[in-house]
């Protein structure tokens, strides 16, 4: 019961990051800190304290090496040492990703970030080949938590996520 409570609030929590996102293309920082200690909460309850520490230090490891990626691409780019937080990601964005990292196991966190990168450039692509608009950002952190609502629905109240992933890819 405690854990339908929990996912309850983190689906709201979700829907707030993605509406004020689209709205205002800003996510006030709050929601980052409540989102990690919910998404804890979530998995803690269904893993052992070692694996749910190892998954979530894999995790916050692959979006550092991520960002750390992203930063090289963009200096390198530029030819010179850039703040990747002013022009291309938002901090809202990363904050995201940092606050999901208890969320899930390694491969399906990174399954999850991959799909949902996928979708939403794709989605991005074609609404900007059929629209005219003067807005370049993706509201991505908005967009991730739309793209999260179903899966934490499916994993609480039909089957583990994390199990039937690893199930398939065995």
């Amino acid at each position: 019961m405690q854990q339908v409570l929990f996912v309850i609030i983190m689906v709201v929590v979700l829907s707030f990051i993605f509406f004020q996102d689209l709205k205002d293309r800003a996510v006030s920082w709050y929601f980052f800190p409540l989102l990690f200690l919910l998404a804890g909460l979530i998995r803690f309850q269904k893993s052992d304290l070692m694996s749910f520490l190892l998954d979530c230090g894999l995790n916050m490891l692959f979006v550092i090496v991520q960002l750390a990626m992203v930063w090289g691409y963009f200096s390198v780019k530029n030819g010179k040492f850039i703040n990747i937080t002013k022009n291309y990601l938002g901090i809202g964005d990363i904050l995201f990703l940092c606050s999901i990292t208890p969320l899930f196991s390694p491969v399906v966190f990174v399954m999850f970030y991959v799909v949902s990168l996928l979708v939403i450039v794709t989605g991005a692509i074609v609404i900007r080949l059929i629209t005219i608009t003067k807005n370049d950002s993706i509201p991505l952190a908005g967009l991730q938590s739309a793209l999260l609502l179903p899966i934490i629905v499916v994993d609480i109240f039909y089957t583990s996520i994390n199990e039937l992933i690893l199930t398939i890819l065995s």
